[in-house]
Parts: C-alpha cells; sequence; structure tokens
C-alpha cells in the first residue's frame, strides 16, 4: 500500500525519503512492513504524496483501533461520488419499508430477514460516506 501510493505519487523511494525526512533504507523497510510506520510519517506520507486517504487506509489495515471503524474503497473521488449517490437512491427505496417495519414499535418474525437488509444497505450507505470523507479530506 504505501509503495504503490509512493509510484502513485511518481516519487522514487530517494525523492520519497528525502521529502518526508527519512532515510531510504527506513522508507523501504516501511513499505516492505519490516517496521511500524509511525502515525507523523504517516500524516507526512499522505501529505507528500498527496494521498490523505492514506491515513485511513493505515489505521484501517495495521492500527487495531482503526480496524473497528468502517473501511474505505479504493476508488477515486468521482466514482466515490457516484456510488454514494446511488446507494442513497437504493436505500431511499427501502426507507418505506422500513417505515412499515417500525410502525408497530418492533421488528416481528416475519420482518426479520427484511429489517437485515435495509441494515445491511445501510451499512453500504455508510461506507460510500466514509471512502467520500476518506477521498476528500483536506490535510
Amino acid at each position: 500500500m504505501l509503495k504503490t501510493a509512493r509510484e502513485a505519487a511518481g516519487l522514487s523511494q530517494e525523492e520519497a525519503s528525502w521529502r518526508l525526512h527519512i532515510g531510504r533504507r527506513t522508507l523501504s523497510d516501511y513499505e516492505n512492513g519490516k517496521s511500524l510506520v509511525p502515525p507523523d510519517v504517516i500524516d507526512k506520507m499522505a501529505e507528500v504524496y498527496g494521498q490523505p486517504a492514506l491515513r485511513q487506509r493505515y489505521c484501517f489495515g495495521y492500527c487495531p483501533l482503526g480496524k473497528i471503524h468502517d473501511q474505505i474503497e479504493e476508488t477515486d473521488f468521482s466514482t466515490a461520488v457516484l456510488g454514494l449517490i446511488n446507494e442513497h437512491n437504493h436505500l431511499g427505496e427501502l426507507l418505506k419499508q422500513l417505515i412499515a417495519i417500525a410502525a408497530d414499535g418492533r421488528i416481528g418474525d416475519d420482518e426479520i430477514d427484511q429489517y437485515r437488509i435495509i441494515d445491511r444497505e445501510m451499512r453500504h450507505l455508510k461506507q460510500k460516506i466514509t471512502t467520500l470523507q476518506a477521498l476528500s479530506a483536506v490535510s
């Protein structure tokens, strides 16, 4: 992930390590998973590589606390926006069913399966929002 981000920014290890104020061998160890990257270096990488979402991707992949949050998708900004709109539109169709389920104040046995579908769709929408937020983060 880190090597891919560096290469996407068009930087050699030498150039990136100079801009990050770390040694080339240290950067290599980070990229190859031999050393855990400190948060301040990840923050600087996100800035230098022009990839704000690198912070979240790293946290979701390596930080125990980050793993409890929603994953972000590997996508570009335009695709993330369209995915969010599509998911929102689809969820809109399911909200009427959610209202019908909630009308009597409980989820009946005959409504469980439909509620699970709605819940899954709400989670997809949340993931799309998280992805867009990560891609549009300003450092």
